[in-house]
């Protein structure tokens, strides 16, 4: 999904795209593990393992894991920062942020605020931020905002095609 709805849009290609979580392991959202308790468990009885995936922590970013986030980002020479969704703004960008933006809301919710470049000093240099909504979002999965995923479609069409090269 982030190839078709970020990476290809924009004319970048995986082999040039480094991937970074803010939580670097898999785990599971209360609707999520829900749905394990619901259609899982039972197959356990019939000799399927038991789930061992952990919950979302409540704090998805600490000092350390930013300092560990920020070491990748050195080490990967991105000019560009793709963040996608309002959890990456909040954990980790807002802290680079005089205006301490921590929304996806907070660069423009319009056609022509939304998936633009902003200049923002990340680490030891200048960066290129490009917020956009999370794939959830664009995917129009689960709960979702057909707004997001409206301006989404809009900018994959007019704006991103252009917007790095």
């Amino acid at each position: 999904m982030v190839a078709d709805c970020f990476l290809g849009p924009l004319g970048v290609g995986r082999s040039s795209a480094w991937l970074c979580d803010l939580v670097p392991y898999s785990c599971v959202n209360p609707s999520q593990a829900a749905a394990l308790t619901r259609e899982y468990t039972t197959l356990v009885a019939e000799g399927l393992p038991v789930p061992s995936v952990g919950e979302v922590p409540n704090v998805l970013a600490t000092a350390k894991r930013r300092d560990e986030i920020l070491a990748e980002l050195e080490a990967s020479e991105a000019e560009v920062v793709v963040v996608l969704g309002d959890q990456p703004l909040r954990w980790f960008v807002s802290s680079f942020d005089a205006d301490h933006r921590r929304r996806l809301a907070d660069f423009g919710t319009t056609n022509g605020e939304y998936g633009r470049l902003r200049r923002l000093r990340i680490g030891s240099r200048e960066r290129l931020l490009l917020p956009v909504a999370h794939p959830r979002q664009v995917a129009r999965l689960g709960t979702h905002s057909g707004a997001w995923a409206s301006l989404h479609e809009e900018w994959t069409r007019d704006v991103a095609p252009s917007l790095l090269r």
